[in-house]
């Protein structure tokens, strides 16, 4: 295919001319798009910019040395890079001139750092570059980023042919990033490498971007894939690090059309229909175990039709019949007797315990101790030089309905703390290791209801959890491991 190029010389005149013109540009902000704002922040350079009722970047923006020159100027549409952008340093001098579409860089105009449009060599990284372009960029060690350019009759050069993007000589100095252009849009296969050499992502573009990517762990093991059918849609999978499918979308263009997701033992958590942005057809999901939890149908996000509930073990739980705008039209509940023997903790909670603690209850070398104040009681073990006299802090706890974060300024906690309230209620008992939430904690209410049971292990949630209302009826039960919900809830 043959194509009319300008005279190289030609066009850096055109270049050189244009960057000179800039110098005259006013450097106070152009006025603001209707519907947007002027905002202004120093950080500390001063930026000045153009936002609408939605926070997104519209219109122009320029960023300033701090000694008030100019140093990027350019402007933005719905909140993404768009037109030219330049860049001078403190100067005043221009050193860069792109055109971006829609974010993305599209041309730019040499400047007088780039020097004399050259065309490829051996020995260049991105050699041989198509005919009759030139070598933009720098490879190591006087720049990180190399190209292949081809001039514009407006005096622009666009990208075409090969890209190479380099980590720093500090990070390793291997290949960051690897692609090709072509007329100035990404085209054929694009490829991120860690910083070892081996691959992390690649994605695939044509004439329009292609959602054809995909991504690896360290290990080498396939985090992410997208692939485009021919019938249009878009499927984009993810895996966990063992090799376990953790989630299936399906697009077509940017609107999802139906969601799968898997737990982490590789059974299905939940199922769903989408339509304009919205969840629309039937729905489901799962119990870790296997089980049906939930099913139903939506109409654009709106629970319609019937809707039924099921236990861990499978026993329907409750049936319930929604009209066209989701309200209840008639509702059937099995009340289960009792709780799934499985779940942790869905009995009854230890009651209220003395108000003193034994010195075998303190494992060693923590030495009990007994503190009055005029809010609390507390009893418990502690290990340090400075006696009884811990001065617990409690007013997180006495103020919110969550567990008692206790901090103590002389000693440290170790062992079992019970702690009672002004009138002489228990309130909370609590297992210590070295000054950390180790073991169960129990929480009362001031009336004397129980409130919660949760289990730490050196500072964080791991082990079973469960809470009560206050006529004592089961408000929830679960477990965590490492700090984060885990299993059946």
């Amino acid at each position: 295919m043959i194509r009319a190029r300008v005279s190289l010389l030609a066009v850096l005149a055109v270049t050189i001319s244009a960057g000179c013109a800039l110098t005259s540009q006013r450097d106070d902000l152009a006025a603001c798009p209707a519907g947007s704002s002027r905002k202004e922040a120093s950080n500390p350079e001063k930026l000045v910019w153009c936002e609408d009722a939605h926070h997104a970047k519209q219109g122009p923006s320029v960023l300033y040395h701090r000694n008030g020159v100019v140093w990027t100027r350019g402007e933005n549409r719905d909140g993404k890079q768009e037109g030219w952008w330049r860049v001078w340093d403190e100067e005043g001098v221009l050193v860069r001139e792109t055109e971006l579409e829609n974010g993305i860089e599209i041309a730019r105009r040499r400047v007088a750092k780039d020097g004399p449009p050259r065309a490829s060599v051996p020995g260049d990284p991105v050699h041989p570059c198509p005919d009759g372009t030139v070598v933009g960029g720098a490879a190591p060690p006087e720049g990180r980023e190399e190209w292949c350019e081809s001039p514009r009759p407006d005096g622009a050069y666009v990208r075409d042919g090969a890209w190479l993007n380099w980590y720093s000589e500090k990070s390793g100095g291997g290949i960051w990033h690897r692609g090709a252009y072509h007329d100035g849009k990404r085209a054929g296969a694009f490829e991120t490498f860690r910083a070892n050499g081996t691959s992390e992502t690649k994605r695939t573009f044509a004439d329009k971007p292609l959602p054809d990517s995909s991504a690896t762990y360290p290990n080498g093991q396939k985090r992410y894939e997208a692939r485009l059918g021919e019938d249009g849609l878009e499927t984009r999978t993810r895996w966990r690090s063992n090799g376990a499918v953790q989630s299936v979308e399906v697009l077509r263009g940017k609107e999802y059309v139906h969601k799968t997701y898997w737990f982490h033992n590789g059974q299905k958590s939940s199922d769903e229909e989408w339509k304009a942005g919205k969840r629309d057809g039937t729905q489901r999901t799962w119990w870790p175990n296997g089980k049906l939890h939930t099913e139903g149908e939506k109409a654009h996000g709106t629970d319609i039709g019937a809707q039924r509930v099921f236990g861990p073990d499978g026993v329907l739980l409750e049936t319930s019949t929604r009209g066209p705008h989701g309200l209840v039209t008639r509702r059937s509940e099995l009340i289960r007797k009792g709780d799934p023997t499985d779940w942790p903790l869905a009995r009854v909670a230890p009651s209220p315990t003395p108000k003193r603690v034994g010195e075998r209850e303190c494992p060693s070398p923590a030495q009990p101790f007994l503190e009055k104040r005029p809010t609390y009681t507390a009893a418990g073990c502690f290990v340090g030089s400075e006696g009884p006299g811990l001065v617990l802090d409690l007013a997180p706890f006495f103020t919110k309905e969550e567990e008692p974060r206790v901090t103590a300024k002389h000693g440290t906690l170790h062992g079992p703390l019970r702690i009672w309230d002004e009138d002489g209620h228990q309130v909370a008992q609590i297992g210590y290791r070295d000054g950390k939430y180790d073991g169960p904690m129990v929480t009362w209410r001031p009336d004397g209801s129980l409130r919660r049971i949760e289990t730490f292990a050196a500072g964080e949630k791991d082990g079973a959890f469960a809470s009560w209302t206050r006529n004592g009826a089961p408000q929830g039960c679960g477990s965590y491991r490492k700090g984060k919900q885990d299993g059946v809830w």
